[in-house]
């Protein structure tokens, strides 16, 4: 409201009686002109508010499933579901993160994929591969579904990203590289997926018997995966 009636008598107001300093008028003509585009994106985003603070746990603590999607293994969602961490909002506080190996949570002897994803022909189906439509909404629901069925623990949304988005945070222009002490080595947005892939499947698994020995919550082969989102 306060904006509208700033619009609406503007144009009777000379800016230059006004007592402020030439640096403040500059200001307010620089960002006068904006004024119609800002008005029009707040009636854009205004519909949508109730459900930025139902996700942002205004009235009570929100709990989401962090999902990492590993792009080495095909998957119609975008990729494996390697890690898992999740994320508590409470009246917007968000909640300390850690990535655990999914396998820790992997039904050995479980099921095979349900219906219409029955030509799935692996057993043991569950969550790291429960993202099997290309219909988001669907994907999340099954995966939703699997991770709530092992651990009983209630959800209210998933979150999923492949390694690109890390990549960008690790841009020089953002957080830029991260150097892991022990491992001597700094992690950048080139080398992000090579690194978690050494670390994991190769040779740099015996590393992680060394450098970190003592993080816990997770496979051994996937103690740098934590490390480094820590």
């Amino acid at each position: 409201a306060t904006l509208i009636t700033i619009q609406q008598q503007v144009g009777s107001v000379n800016l230059a009686q006004l007592p402020i300093s030439a640096a403040q008028l500059a200001l307010i003509q620089k960002y006068l002109p904006e004024l119609p585009k800002v008005l029009k994106d707040i009636n854009t985003v205004k519909p949508y508010l109730p459900l930025a603070g139902w996700a942002l746990g205004v009235d009570t603590s929100r709990t989401y499933r962090i999902q990492t999607m590993d792009r080495a293994e095909l998957r119609p969602s975008g990729g494996f579901n390697g890690s898992y961490g999740t994320l508590t909002i409470n009246g917007g506080r968000i909640g300390k993160i850690s990535l655990t190996d999914v396998s820790e949570i992997y039904p050995i002897g479980g099921p095979l994929a349900p219906k219409p994803y029955t030509w799935w022909p692996f057993p043991d189906w569950g969550l790291r591969d429960a993202n099997l439509s290309g219909d988001f909404p669907i994907s999340a629901q099954l995966s939703m579904g699997s991770f709530t069925d092992v651990t009983n623990q209630h959800l209210d949304g998933l979150i999923t990203f492949s390694p690109l988005v890390i990549e960008r945070m690790l841009d020089p222009s953002i957080l830029g590289p991260l150097y892991i002490p022990c491992y001597n080595v700094t992690i950048t947005s080139s080398n992000l997926e090579d690194k978690l892939h050494y670390y994991q499947l190769g040779a740099g698994q015996a590393i992680q018997n060394v450098c970190s020995k003592n993080v816990t919550g997770t496979t051994k082969r996937k103690r740098f995966t934590a490390e480094l989102a820590s």
